[in-house]
């Protein structure tokens, strides 16, 4: 993974989770949360998850810090937009495991964001398509042990498929714009923009000065703690 750039607040969205700073998502402020799950409760559990995320892969700190959080009731699962902008329905989110909450963002939204599947996907042709979704999700969750993602989340071996190819390896192996169990819903991050999808967040050119530092974070990380310190799928 090439690069990202690690100034506090980068985002720079206000009124959103997890984030300091001056700019805006369109939308943002209509927001409503599931009514079993307060703002408050909301708000908690997404900065416990920023927190613990980067404890379970440090070396994505500035990944994680320039994420911005974006509750969307009824979505039933979690996406990314290509303005780092991370959607999650309340109600999945709040039944959780801590850990799966940390590997939700760390190990698989800022994996979206990190490997570009969004400009991958439209090199494709297979922008706005469930095909485009499983694919992306197949490259990144055989990084990661079960426990660290969401119960059920797709992994290469769930359709007898091999790990470690990536998302332009998986495409012709899946059936064509079905939807598989245990994807995530995608988002513009994730090569399928969703309905009501909020604006705004991060600008291409600070993404990929983010992307740059990232990936000199990894490589500290690799030089002072040994090849197996980080998945193979990060190198």
């Amino acid at each position: 993974i090439a690069g990202v750039m690690g100034v506090a607040g980068v985002a720079g969205l206000e009124g959103v989770v997890g984030i300091e700073g001056g700019g805006s998502v369109a939308g943002i402020e209509d927001a409503v949360t599931d009514p079993s799950l307060g703002l408050l409760l909301f708000d908690e559990l997404v900065d416990d998850a920023l927190f613990e995320a980067r404890i379970l892969r440090p070396y994505y700190w500035r990944a994680v810090s320039a994420l911005a959080a974006y509750p969307m009731p009824g979505l039933g699962t979690m996406a990314v937009t290509v303005g780092w902008v991370l959607l999650l329905d309340p109600a999945w989110f709040s039944k959780l495991s801590p850990r799966a909450r940390a590997g939700a963002v760390a190990a698989h939204a800022v994996e979206h964001l990190l490997r570009k599947h969004s400009d991958r996907c439209l090199a494709c042709g297979v922008v706005g398509t469930a095909h485009a979704v499983a694919a992306c999700d197949l490259e990144i969750d055989d990084d990661s042990p079960p426990e660290d993602l969401p119960p059920v989340f797709l992994r290469p071996e769930a359709l007898e498929l091999p790990d470690g190819l990536l998302l332009e390896e998986y495409l012709p192996l899946l059936p064509w714009d079905q939807r598989l169990p245990g994807t995530c819903a995608g988002g513009s991050g994730a090569g399928m923009p969703l309905p009501g999808e909020p604006r705004g967040g991060i600008q291409p050119e600070e993404a990929e000065r983010l992307r740059d530092a990232v990936a000199a974070d990894v490589r500290a990380h690799v030089r002072q703690h040994g090849i197996g310190s980080v998945p193979a799928g990060v190198l």
